[in-house]
């Protein structure tokens, strides 16, 4: 069950972190504010003073771009990257598919050959650390942090803050007696709120019995347009709660600092205008085997998007 339970997007508890800050610089939550230390006197001026590297994306028209991450074992099953315009507060979201063909120099074998396997290996060349640096490789767009997420509390979150309304696209019906713990998904066509076991039922279906399902690729856009839902439904009174319960299985390289400027830029951010893609590429056979084959061509033109920032003065 823990692996399906990371196919809950990272960047929902990556935006519920990066984005309390929005809240905290305003003022907005609800606790005592005397015994929080990001409410200390001067917190703001020394965020700013201590996010130099971050300012500088603002100073040379950059966009910043983190990688969030959901591993699941010696396999990271979630990835995406999420770029910032913050001079502009324009967001971009690109996810990784799983599958996608990645070599490394030392893994050979099939299954190391896919981007999700590269968490698990070993020699310096795994962890977060090492998916950064492998996407940074794939795509060619600086990425210079990461969010990463461990989903043992995901029911719990999506609990928290009442439920995501949420259009569910097909009938979702599949059994399996023998999971551990059994899995069992009944959910109807339609909008409706999902509670934190509904959600984990969406999240964990990848096809009917019987059938042969819609694929990972279609898996990527639910993913994404459920991170957008989940995340503006905790935008609210809750969301201290929300960030307690993501920031227990948490890892970042960012500092508390950073993400307080990073929040401080993007207040007044719209969600629901976040631009959604998927790696451009085809699923198809190398050495016999099948993979998310990339699309060099079009990954560069993706490139040009994820690096230019918005000329505000023309708009």
């Amino acid at each position: 069950m823990k692996g399906f339970l990371k196919i809950y997007i990272a960047s929902f508890v990556g935006f519920m972190i990066l984005f309390s800050a929005i809240f905290i610089g305003a003022d907005r939550f609800v606790f005592n504010k005397e015994s929080n230390p990001l409410f200390s006197s001067g917190s703001s001026e020394q965020a700013v003073e201590k996010s130099g590297a971050i300012d500088s994306y603002v100073k040379n028209k950059k966009r910043l771009n983190i990688l969030l991450l959901g591993a699941d074992g010696g396999r990271s099953d979630t990835m995406m990257v999420l770029s910032i315009d913050l001079a502009s507060k324009n967001m971009k979201l690109l996810s990784i598919p799983r599958d996608t063909y990645y070599l490394l120099e030392g893994y050979n074998d099939y299954d190391q050959r896919k981007i999700n396997a590269v968490y698990g290996h070993g020699k310096g060349k795994g962890g977060a650390e090492g998916v950064r640096k492998a996407i940074e490789d794939l795509t060619k767009l600086d990425i210079p942090y990461f969010v990463e997420v461990d989903y043992d509390g995901v029911q719990e979150i999506v609990d928290l803050v009442d439920g995501v309304e949420f259009n569910v696209p097909v009938d979702m019906n599949y059994d399996d007696p023998t999971a551990k713990p059994p899995l069992h998904i009944h959910l109807k066509k339609g909008l409706q709120v999902l509670d934190g076991d509904k959600a984990m039922q969406f999240l964990r279906w990848r096809k009917n019995n019987g059938s042969e399902g819609t694929g990972d690729l279609d898996r990527t856009k639910r993913q994404q347009e459920f991170m957008v839902a989940a995340a503006k439904k905790a935008f609210g009174l809750k969301l201290l709660m929300v960030i307690k319960a993501a920031g227990e299985n948490l890892e970042t390289n960012l500092s508390t600092q950073e993400m307080i400027y990073v929040g401080s830029k993007m207040i007044g951010a719209d969600l629901g205008s976040i631009e959604k893609v998927t790696l451009p590429g085809d699923v198809g056979n190398k050495h016999g085997y099948s993979y998310l084959l990339p699309d060099e061509e079009k990954i560069k033109a993706l490139k040009e998007s994820f690096t230019t920032v918005t000329d505000i003065e023309k708009k």
